[in-house]
C-alpha cells in the first residue's frame, strides 16, 4: 500500500542521536503502512552502517555515500520518496507519537493546502525549552522564517513544480524553497506541538542563515536590499541577545 507520509531523516557520524530519531518514528500511533522512512547517511565511520542494515527490515530505503550536506540528503530523499506528503526530521529531533495522526485529521479537514506546518518544542543545552512555530502569511514570511519547518508537512507534488532544495545555500535552503514559491504557497497552520528539537546546529549556533537569508532576499526581490539589511540587523541583534541570556560564547 502506497504511505500516506515520507520521512526523510538525514545523518552523518551521531549514531546515537539517529537512534532516538528513528525509535520515534518506530514509536508512531498510526498504523505503519501510512508511512515510509528513508535515511540517508552521509557515509558515516561511527556504527552507523551497522544499525542500518540491522533495521533494515523497518527502514523502506536507506543510502550511506559521501554528500555535501543536509540539503543534498534531502533532495536524495526526495529522489526516491513515494509518499503524497514529505516530512524532513532532523537526526536530533523526535516526532511526538500522535504527529502523523494529527496531520492525517487536519489534511482529511484541509484537503486544500500543500504545505502544513505546526509547533515544535526547542531545547537549549541548558535544558530550557520553548514552543517555536508560527502560521504561515506571506507578509510576514517574506521578512523572517516563522514557521517550524522541522516535521512540518509538503505535498510532494510542490517539489515537482517548484523544483529541490538549491545547493547555494548551506544553512536556510528550506527557507529558500518557500520565498521561491512566494504567496502561491497554499499553506495551513495546525496550532499543536508535533516534534522536540535540540539547538546548537548552524541555524542557531552560526550568522551565516542571516547572511544567507539578507542575501536570497535580495536575489529572488521579495523585498527591497535596505529591508533586507534591516531585517538582518534586527534578527543578529535577537540572535545575540538570546546567546548572552543563555550564556553561550560567541
Amino acid at each position: 500500500m502506497k504511505p500516506t507520509f515520507s520521512i526523510i531523516i538525514p545523518t552523518f557520524n551521531c549514531l546515537h542521536l539517529l537512534r532516538r530519531a528513528v525509535n520515534s518514528v518506530y514509536s508512531l500511533s498510526c498504523p505503519s503502512h501510512l508511512y515510509e522512512l528513508i535515511v540517508i547517511d552521509g557515509g558515516s565511520c561511527d556504527g552507523t552502517i551497522d544499525y542500518l542494515i540491522s533495521n533494515s527490515e523497518s527502514i523502506s530505503y536507506w543510502v550511506s555515500e559521501p554528500d555535501s550536506g543536509l540539503y543534498e540528503a534531502w533532495n536524495k530523499g526526495l529522489s526516491v520518496a513515494v509518499g503524497d506528503w514529505i516530512l524532513f526530521l532532523g537526526s536530533d529531533d523526535s516526532l511526538h507519537h500522535d504527529a502523523l495522526t494529527q496531520y492525517c485529521t487536519f489534511i482529511s479537514n484541509h484537503p486544500e493546502y500543500d504545505y502544513i506546518s505546526a509547533q515544535v518544542t526547542l531545547i537549549s543545552p541548558n535544558g530550557s525549552q520553548r514552543i517555536v512555530g508560527k502560521p504561515w502569511v506571506w507578509k510576514y514570511f517574506r521578512h523572517f522564517m516563522r514557521t517550524a519547518h522541522v516535521a512540518s508537512v509538503h505535498r510532494r507534488e510542490l517539489f515537482t513544480r517548484f523544483g529541490l532544495f538549491s545547493m547555494s545555500y548551506t544553512a536556510c535552503a528550506d527557507y529558500e524553497f518557500f520565498l521561491r514559491i512566494g504567496p502561491r504557497l497554499r499553506a495551513g497552520f495546525m496550532p499543536s506541538v508535533v516534534a522536540s528539537m535540540a539547538t546548537g546546529g548552524v541555524s542557531q549556533s552560526s550568522l551565516l542563515p542571516l547572511l544567507e537569508s539578507r542575501r536570497m532576499k535580495i536575489q529572488l526581490g521579495v523585498i527591497s536590499p535596505f529591508r533586507a539589511n534591516i531585517d538582518f540587523l534586527y534578527s543578529a541583534t535577537i540572535w545575540l541577545l538570546r546567546r548572552i541570556r543563555l550564556n553561550i560564547s560567541l
